[in-house]
């Protein structure tokens, strides 16, 4: 069982390429981000996978855009994958899930309109010999809502005894900054414990824009920087500017390994491993 993709989250696309996010030109880090994985022909990984918060405010402006940049276009069901365009990547299967910022009816308006829109989009999917499950905190509130109906779906899916990645977009451990530890979901114990029902890989995460990497129930956890802005640790909202990141993903045998890029603010765009 060998499989191998990329995440990338939380880029907060605008309208077009003059948005700026609080001081931040949030379409020139995808796009930096998206050049540097081509530059490296990709890792040679299966696909592509985006942890959510593709676009910002919901417009479907923001996701005309966000397709442009990615070089995909609309169609099917989701998580996808949706065939990118872009010179470097033309032809590799990506992968969307909902974010906070992505209202429901609009993301799958705008990506997947072979999908109905729900408050809550739980979404499985396979490659190869391993299935993923995506389960929706929904968009309201900085720590999400987890919900009985999201772990009867995760109870669901590991029931099939295969090995399994959980992704979310909300953060369900502590980051190492203080305002966005206390937003941890309530009853995240609850996860953890219906985890101990299956064959889990690792589980992977957005929204707190920065990368981590932790271990519960000896589960991986690893949260990505955000192509956005980045926070500060502090008691209060801080904004930081740091180098961007992506993180490459391997499952070899019955095992989930991560290597995570650095790519520079200035000079060529090219990944460094951290």
């Amino acid at each position: 069982m060998n499989l191998r993709w990329i995440q990338v989250t939380d880029h907060h696309i605008g309208r077009d390429v003059t948005t700026i996010n609080r001081g931040y030109a949030t379409a020139w880090a995808l796009e930096r981000v998206l050049t540097a994985i081509a530059a490296a022909d990709g890792h040679g990984v299966d696909f592509l996978l985006c942890t959510g918060d593709l676009v910002d405010v919901g417009e479907d402006a923001e996701y005309a855009y966000a397709r442009e940049l990615y070089g995909v276009s609309a169609g099917g069901e989701a998580p996808g994958p949706l065939a990118m365009t872009r010179p470097g990547l033309a032809g590799l299967p990506a992968y969307f899930v909902p974010g906070n910022h992505d209202p429901r009816a609009a993301w799958t308006r705008n990506l997947f309109p072979c999908s109905a829109p729900a408050e809550r989009m739980h979404l499985d999917w396979a490659v190869g010999d391993v299935q993923f499950a995506f389960l929706d905190l929904g968009t309201a509130g900085r720590a999400g809502d987890l919900r009985d109906d999201a772990l009867a779906f995760l109870d669901a899916v590991l029931a099939r005894g295969r090995p399994t990645v959980l992704v979310l977009h909300h953060h369900p451990v502590e980051v190492g900054i203080p305002w966005l530890d206390r937003a941890v979901p309530e009853g995240i114990d609850r996860l953890w414990r219906a985890l101990r029902r299956g064959r889990v890989l690792g589980v992977l995460f957005g929204h707190a824009h920065t990368s981590v990497e932790r271990c519960v129930e000896n589960i991986p956890v690893w949260g990505l920087r955000s192509t956005c802005f980045q926070f500060g640790g502090s008691e209060q909202p801080t904004f930081l500017i740091q180098p961007l990141q992506y993180r490459v993903l391997s499952v070899d045998g019955d095992g989930l390994s991560s290597a995570l890029f650095e790519v520079p603010l200035v000079g060529p765009a090219e990944g460094v491993a951290v």
